[in-house]
């Protein structure tokens, strides 16, 4: 590929860099208030207190996890949304695979914390 060819290449992808890099930024903010939002919603629900009163107290952090789940699982999802833009399905698949697993579990796991 002669230095004409990788400019033109270059060239063509730069709005595909920008609004990967556009993805990327909002998906971290929106990751970061989703994570915020989950633990102030569990604190309020006072989930750990109620959790702790049947175990060791103070050992549990329940809120702290369910809420960097969700802050991961977004990630994730931006992850996906990115190599996507930038065209790289390869790379996006197994991610993808990863994202409805994850997914198809966080229901289950949901119901089973509120049944115990």
């Amino acid at each position: 590929m002669d230095v004409t060819n990788l400019q033109l290449y270059f060239t063509n992808q730069f709005p595909n860099l920008l609004q990967a890099l556009l993805i990327l930024v909002i998906g971290l903010i929106i990751a970061v208030v989703l994570r915020a939002v989950t633990k102030a919603l569990l604190d309020r629900l006072d989930l750990d207190t109620r959790l702790n009163r049947q175990v060791e107290p103070n050992r549990l952090n329940l809120s702290s996890l369910l809420a960097g789940i969700v802050f991961w699982v977004t990630i994730l999802f931006t992850v996906v949304a990115v190599l996507n833009q930038l065209q790289l399905s390869a790379i996006a698949a197994p991610f993808d695979l990863v994202l409805v697993q994850t997914t198809s579990f966080l229901p289950r796991l949901l119901g089973a914390i509120l049944l115990a």
